[in-house]
Order: structure tokens, then C-alpha cells, then sequence
């Protein structure tokens, strides 16, 4: 089977769990995840190889796209304490927790470590709407909950960089750690600009199927750039949706 046809197979089985996981009321993101884990255990199933950089552009620009333009840039304003202990403080804990466990029990080397920490530490954006979205929680909490998803991954990011260039003799520790420092602000800085020079560019295909299919392909853009001027493309495409959310014309705002 072609890597096409296996991927349309896919698809088909997401979509059927989908609607499964409506009428067993179980979020979708953990019958995905059990489903994904099954498939990869039966000894037919294809066998299908993405880059890793491939893999963050397809799967986490279009999340972080959706969570971001619903939040309100005043929200996190209000609550950025609470968003900054959830989303880098925590994140932080839970990455030295895991890499202490690593080096202590599994003989792991402290930059491979971390490197796992890092990987494990953040819960997704996904599926923290997910599971927002079955509760009647108040909209504070909600609006906390939802900056902390989409921040903790940048943070898990920048973390998981550093560990993995702290491996490469030819990286030197000095010059990566002011690179790291300048990714977060570089990001939201980047995501900004370009959500304005996008709102200027698109305006004459406002309402359009031209528009629609633009901020599909701008989106993407975005993240690409940003990683190609070592900025945080987390943060980057977080910016630019609210950005775009906020000064969009056709947005309620």
C-alpha cells in the first residue's frame, strides 16, 4: 500500500473514532492516542516515516492556529501569573522530575534526559480544548487553561533545543543559550508583524475561498520562517492568530 493510500486509510479510522468518541463521551485525543498505539502493534500496518520538523508543522501549527484565535490577548493579560506558573514553571518541574528519574533509574545521560523531559512535560493544545469544552468551568479558569496549553509547548521547545544541542560537540553553550533567550520575544515579535502585513495583503480576498485557502498557507508560512530565524514558531503562530483574530474585519471584535 502506497503512503498515499495508507494515509487516506487513516484518516478514515480517525474520522470513525471521531464521531465514536461523541456517542461514548470519551475526548477524542485519547481515542486517537489508543488508536494510534494499536495500529502500530499490528504486525501488517504500514510503515510510514515523517521528519519530526514535518511532523510539528502538520499536527501542531493547525491546533495552535485554532486554540489561539479564540483567546482574547486581554485575557492573558489578566491572568498571565497563573499562565506563566502553569506554562513555565511547571513545565519546568515536570521536565527536572522526569530527567531525574531518567538519570537516577535508567542510566540516562543529563542531556538525553532532560531532551525526554522536555518531550513528555506538556500537555497538548488539542486536547486541553477537548476536554475544556465538556465542562462548565468559569470563563477565567477556562481562558488560563487555554493560554497555559499553547505557551507550554514553546517552553518545551526551547528546553528540549537546548538539551539537544548541549549533545553536539561543535554547539557552544554560551552562544545557544542567547539564541534560546532571543527565540521567545523573536517569536511573539515575528508573529505580530506578519499577522499585520497578512491583514493588509489579504484584505481584497476578505469572505473569499482565495482568503480561506491564504490563511491556511500563511499559517504554515509562519511557522516555517520563524524556525528558519531560530525564533520560537510556537509563539510565533500563537501571535499571529491573535493578531489576526483580533484586528481580522470580519472578526466580532
Amino acid at each position: 500500500m502506497s503512503v498515499f493510500e495508507s494515509l487516506l486509510a487513516l484518516l478514515f479510522v480517525a474520522l470513525g473514532l471521531l464521531q465514536l468518541s461523541r456517542k461514548i463521551a470519551v475526548p477524542y485525543p485519547t481515542m486517537l492516542a489508543l488508536a494510534g498505539v494499536a495500529v502500530a502493534a499490528l504486525p501488517w500496518a504500514p510503515s510510514i516515516q515523517i521528519e519530526p520538523a514535518l511532523a510539528l508543522a502538520l499536527f501542531i501549527a493547525p491546533a495552535l492556529l485554532d486554540a489561539a484565535y479564540d483567546l482574547a490577548p486581554r485575557a492573558v493579560r489578566r491572568d498571565w501569573p497563573a499562565v506563566v506558573a502553569l506554562a513555565v514553571i511547571a513545565v519546568l518541574l515536570t521536565t527536572a522530575a522526569v530527567a531525574w528519574i531518567g538519570v537516577e533509574w535508567g542510566g540516562m545521560p543529563i542531556a538525553a534526559a532532560v531532551a525526554l523531559g522536555a518531550i513528555v512535560a506538556p500537555p497538548d493544545a488539542a486536547a486541553a480544548s477537548a476536554m475544556l469544552s465538556r465542562f462548565q468551568l468559569p470563563r477565567r479558569t477556562v481562558a488560563v487553561l487555554q493560554s497555559e496549553s499553547m505557551l507550554n509547548d514553546a517552553v518545551a521547545l526551547l528546553v528540549f533545543g537546548a538539551a539537544v544541542g548541549a549533545v553536539s560537540p561543535d554547539v557552544h553553550f554560551g552562544p545557544l543559550l542567547g539564541r534560546l533567550a532571543l527565540a521567545a520575544p523573536g517569536g511573539l515579535v515575528f508573529g505580530v508583524v506578519t499577522a499585520r502585513i497578512y491583514l493588509v495583503v489579504s484584505r481584497p480576498m476578505t469572505g473569499t475561498l482565495g482568503g480561506t485557502f491564504s490563511q491556511f498557507v500563511a499559517t504554515f508560512g509562519v511557522w516555517i520562517l520563524a524556525g528558519r530565524l531560530e525564533l520560537s514558531p510556537v509563539l510565533a503562530v500563537v501571535a499571529y492568530a491573535m493578531t489576526i483574530a483580533r484586528f481580522a474585519p470580519a472578526h466580532p471584535q
